[in-house]
């Protein structure tokens, strides 16, 4: 079964040319801008759902630039070459008449945003969520009641106290 990006694990949280040199390192004091490798592998493995097709381009081995392609699932299959350093996106080609090229983006969501548009990519993005929600909930039924039965202790309705008897 096909599952959306989790907060904080599938979205990019962090602008890419955020610096993080490893403590001890030989760029740590420095501010040297670490490898994308491990983020091209992971929208390449996370994001499935919002492409037809990812390709890298270029070498990864420790790369600090990587070369890749992207493909849209929509109809017009709109293919974008982007190239990925420690400082943004950097969409190089673009399938729809070099419309996006030279365009700088900070994240992958606004990459796949700015290829289908907003509204689908939004879409797209409910849709996956409201999935694995379903699924989380067919594991466990009884998910909704806890929730709401700590909700009602937490949040009473309306004219009811915690601690106090109805009036």
């Amino acid at each position: 079964s096909s599952r959306a990006p989790s907060p904080g694990h599938g979205a990019m949280k962090r602008p890419v040319g955020q610096m993080e040199p490893e403590p001890g390192s030989p760029g740590s004091g420095h501010g040297s801008p670490r490898p994308v490798t491990e983020d091209v592998l992971h929208f390449q493995e996370h994001y499935k759902d919002f492409f037809s097709e990812f390709e890298i381009l270029t070498p990864l081995a420790g790369a600090h630039e990587v070369l890749f392609r992207v493909v849209s699932r929509g109809e017009d299959r709109r293919e974008l070459q982007v190239l990925l350093t420690s400082n943004c996106f950097e969409i190089v080609q673009d399938s729809r008449s070099g419309e996006l090229r030279g365009t700088r983006l900070e994240t992958f969501e606004q990459v796949l945003s700015a290829m289908d548009g907003a509204a689908t990519y939004g879409s797209r993005m409910c849709d996956l969520l409201s999935s694995r929600l379903a699924e989380e909930l067919a594991a466990n039924p009884d998910l909704i009641g806890n929730a709401l039965d700590a909700r009602l202790r937490d949040d009473p309705p309306p004219g009811e106290s915690r601690g106090d008897p109805p009036a």
